[in-house]
């Protein structure tokens, strides 16, 4: 089920009506949203709820094993949950991917396994991982109630495409006491709609101009690859931040508050900033569990650039199997090093981001090519020429522009919201405003919406 699903109005009216049947009883309410969210997941594959299942309970069982054991039990323990946790992500995402490059690297003829890869497994196994070793650091206490640490590797608004959420907020929410779940869901309506309306209107009609490009770029000029590539920057922000609107918006109405996941990220002046402003729950998740562990800043300027550079490496592998996203991370990996090398990273404005705003933008563009081709070969194909200017000849200029336009006012009109903390104060406000935006999502749809990006991750 896609958020923007007639089926999925149905799955969330049931799933909000049982919830406020059960909101006076923390059990009940939590079994109701544990039911769901399976229910959910397995509308995709139900085989694979067999698998969120059984990295739920390896999980708490290991957290419940930390608690009180020797130093050396714990460590044994919480190998045992990486080993298992990322070898089974390995096993579904990147096994294949491995015995492709071996039959390339050695002109080999090794069967491929072709396994279904299982949707948002890269994101709640992260978040599965992130719970035990806060557990086995002291961080937090063990949770006693499956059901509860159930729900959290699950819950089905963030459970395909994140944002990554950490038990330290997640868990004590689960127990708190909720009430007036229709009135949070007219508070929440706004923010799901208009994350619906980025997707479907401004992602989706720029995808199809990018994946016309992406998936012929010799027949496009130089001007209609640097047009598509600048429409996938637009695309993927919309895309992926539309989700995450429309994902904060459901956890709302029962009951959760998370973090923002973007914060205006082609605002961004830099390296550094961009990963504080793009994604933020996963560039927090490898910057605490991964650059800190490589040794972070606190062992030298050339152990903290290793840090950097393998961290963006490994976080580009993340995000697909495959050799264009390996390349990406280590793009954005070279200019943060670059950047701690050669410039000191400024949280203020200067006279000199009339400068380095444009250069940085443009080099974005440049790793969102690298990210969008699917292959080195059309990675070649797509650069091939790009520095001999050619007009746009066959790319809608118009439409590339007025997709990239609304990014624009969307990062200066949640820069403001964040300064000003501008609120609606009655709940009819919030659904009279959402009733007026939602119709237009449906009429300026295209005919047909892909389904989000990062699914694919």
């Amino acid at each position: 089920m896609l958020f923007f699903d007639g089926l999925f109005f149905v799955f969330l009216a049931v799933t909000i009506a049982a919830s406020s049947l059960a909101f006076s009883s923390v059990r009940a309410r939590t079994w109701v949203l544990l039911i769901a969210s399976y229910l959910f997941y397995g509308a995709w594959d139900w085989r694979f709820c067999g698998l969120i299942l059984f990295s739920t309970t390896l999980d708490y069982f290991v957290a419940l094993g930390l608690e009180g054991a020797t130093q050396a039990r714990k460590r044994q323990l919480m190998v045992a949950s990486l080993i298992v946790n990322l070898g089974t992500l390995a096993i579904f995402k990147y096994l294949d991917f491995g015995i492709g490059s071996l039959n390339s690297l050695f002109n080999a003829d090794i069967p491929l396994l072709e396994l279904v890869l299982p949707v948002g497994i890269s994101f709640f196994t992260f978040q599965s991982m992130s719970y035990t070793i806060d557990v086995y650091r002291g961080e937090i206490q063990a949770e006693k109630n499956f059901a509860s640490f159930a729900l959290f590797v699950s819950f089905f608004p963030q459970l395909v495409a994140g944002p990554i959420i950490r038990a330290s907020d997640y868990l004590p929410q689960v127990t708190a006491a909720l009430s007036k779940p229709l009135h949070r869901a007219a508070g929440a309506a706004p923010l799901f709609v208009f994350g619906l309306f980025k997707k479907v209107v401004i992602a989706d009609h720029l995808g199809a101009v990018v994946d016309a490009v992406y998936a012929d770029p010799a027949a496009f000029s130089s001007g209609d690859r640097w047009l598509a590539t600048a429409g996938f920057a637009g695309q993927i922000y919309c895309d992926f931040s539309g989700y995450t609107d429309m994902a904060l918006a459901l956890c709302a109405i029962f009951g959760f508050a998370f973090p923002l996941n973007f914060r205006s990220p082609y605002l961004a002046r830099g390296p550094q900033e961009f990963w504080r402003r793009w994604h933020i729950s996963l560039s927090t998740w490898l910057r605490d569990y991964l650059y800190v562990p490589l040794g972070g800043s606190k062992h030298g300027k050339g152990r903290m650039l290793f840090a950097l550079g393998a961290t963006m490496l490994l976080g580009g592998f993340w995000h697909g199997a495959s050799w264009t996203f390996v390349l990406w991370g280590a793009f954005h990996g070279t200019l943060l090093v670059a950047e701690r090398v050669f410039m000191r990273p400024s949280v203020t404005l200067s006279r000199w981001d009339i400068v380095r705003w444009p250069v940085f933008f443009v080099l974005t563009l440049i790793g969102w090519m690298i990210f969008r081709a699917q292959s080195l070969d059309t990675l070649r194909l797509v650069s091939d020429g790009l520095w001999s200017w050619q007009a746009p000849k066959r790319v809608p200029v118009g439409l590339v522009g007025l997709g990239l336009l609304w990014v624009a006012l969307d990062h200066v009109i949640s820069e403001a919201n964040r300064k000003h903390q501008w609120t609606l104060k009655h709940p009819w406000l919030h659904l009279a405003a959402a009733g007026v935006v939602l119709p237009f999502c449906f009429i300026m749809r295209p005919d047909h919406s892909a389904e989000f990006i990062y699914f694919q991750f």
